[in-house]
C-alpha cells in the first residue's frame, strides 16, 4: 500500500464515520437497517486494512469482505422494495415478478461462469462483475417500478438508489476492463473507482444529515393505495 492509498483510505473512513453517525443521529438507520449495517460493514474492514495493511491488504481478505458486501447490497434492495411497495398492491405484484426475474438471471450468470483452478484475481474479474451486474439490475428495476407507478419514496431511500446504480456500474466497468485489457491498467481503474467511491460517500453523508421530508402521495399513488390487496 502506497502513502497515497493510505491517505485516501483514511479520508474514506472519515466520511464513512460521518455517514454512520448521521444515520444514527438523524434517525436514518430506522429507514433502512440493512443500509446502516452495510455502512458499518464497509467501515470496519477499511479501518482494519488501514491499521494493519501487512495482514489485511491481501486478496483473500478483499474477496471475503466483497462477498459480505454483495449479500448486504441484495438485502438493501429487498428491504427498499418491501418498505416502498408494501402499501401498493399493484406495484408490489409488479416488483415481485421483476425482482424474481432479475435474481434468476443473476443466478444463471453466476452459474455460467467458467470454472477452473484460476486464482483469486481470475475469480474477482470474472465472477465478481456478474454479481455486480445483477445488483445493478436489481436496483434499477426497483427504481423503474417506483417511477412507473409514481410512488412516494423517502429521501434517504432515493439517495441509496440514485447512488448505488452509477457507482456499481463504474466499478463493474473497471473490473471488466482489467479482465479485457490487462492488469497493467489497474492504477487507472483504481483512480476511477476511488473518485466514484468518495463522491458516493459524500452524497450519502449529505443525504443522511439533511432533514427528512414528509412523503407526499401523488394522485396515482393514492389510487394505488385504495385498490384492494
Amino acid at each position: 500500500m502506497t502513502a497515497a492509498q493510505w491517505w485516501i483510505g483514511v479520508l474514506g473512513e472519515l466520511i464513512l464515520l460521518a455517514l454512520l453517525v448521521g444515520l444514527i443521529v438523524k434517525g436514518g438507520h430506522r429507514a433502512c437497517y440493512s443500509f446502516t449495517l452495510y455502512v458499518a460493514a464497509v467501515l470496519v474492514p477499511d479501518v482494519m486494512v488501514t491499521a494493519w495493511p501487512a495482514r489485511f491488504y491481501v486478496w483473500e481478505f478483499w474477496m471475503l469482505k466483497e462477498i459480505a458486501h454483495n449479500l448486504l447490497k441484495f438485502a438493501i434492495a429487498l428491504e427498499l422494495a418491501i418498505r416502498t411497495f408494501r402499501a401498493f398492491p399493484g406495484a408490489r405484484a409488479t416488483a415481485r415478478g421483476i425482482v424474481f426475474l432479475v435474481v434468476l438471471v443473476c443466478l444463471a450468470g453466476v452459474l455460467a461462469a467458467p470454472g477452473g483452478p484460476g486464482g483469486l484475481r481470475e475469480l474477482a474479474t470474472d465472477l465478481h462483475p456478474r454479481i455486480l451486474n445483477g445488483t445493478i439490475w436489481l436496483f434499477t428495476a426497483i427504481a423503474a417500478v417506483i417511477l412507473w407507478y409514481r410512488l412516494p419514496i423517502q429521501a434517504l431511500h432515493k439517495a441509496i438508489l440514485i447512488g448505488f446504480v452509477p457507482y456499481l456500474l463504474i466499478f463493474t466497468v473497471a473490473m471488466s476492463a482489467l479482465d479485457a485489457v490487462g492488469w497493467h491498467i489497474q492504477d487507472l481503474a483504481a483512480y476511477a473507482h476511488t473518485i466514484a467511491y468518495l463522491a458516493l460517500l459524500c452524497y450519502w453523508t449529505y443525504a443522511a444529515w439533511r432533514p427528512q421530508e414528509a412523503l407526499q402521495l401523488s394522485a396515482g399513488a393514492r389510487h394505488e393505495v385504495a385498490q384492494p390487496g
